[in-house]
């Protein structure tokens, strides 16, 4: 058995048991009660976003300087588990917020909510784009300048 796949059965096998032990095995909280599992799942969804986009942002102005490959996979990398991370994020947040607050959402953080949304649909739209080989950004010389423009690929 490879050292690759090994390692993957190894890290889905914790995956597994954290799961079990966040909805089986966790005492009960005093006031969510059941609602306060999807913590367990909400806040590391946040985190692995935060570091998947500085990463995608990292990788593509390494790209952007240094026009190397590897950055361009690690930038779209980034950005994929990312889009993913946070779209878990928004969905896990109002299934706590109904039964914190008695609602599905709170108007007083539409503006961090609604942001992260556009946020998400940046990404996921520089991804779809990048994986049909649209590229958004080509440092083409046009009489003395270097102009950004779509480029087909």
């Amino acid at each position: 058995m490879s050292r690759k796949i090994a390692s993957s059965l190894v890290v889905s096998g914790l995956m597994c048991l954290a799961t079990y032990a966040a909805l089986f095995i966790a005492p009960d909280e005093r006031t969510m009660h059941d609602a306060q599992r999807i913590f367990y799942f909400h806040v590391p969804s946040w985190v692995a976003m935060f570091v998947a986009f500085f990463l995608s942002v990292f990788g593509n102005i390494a790209y952007l300087t240094i026009r190397s490959q590897r950055s361009d996979w690690l930038g779209v990398a980034g950005a994929e588990v990312g889009v993913v991370c946070c779209t878990i994020g928004l969905i896990t947040d109002p299934l706590w917020g109904k039964r914190a607050w008695g609602i599905w959402w709170t108007w007083d953080r539409t503006a961090r909510y609604a942001s992260t949304r556009v946020d998400t649909r940046r990404y996921a739209f520089l991804l779809t784009h990048h994986l049909s080989g649209i590229h958004l950004v080509s440092f083409a010389p046009c009489e003395g300048y270097q102009v950004p423009a779509l480029k087909l690929c």
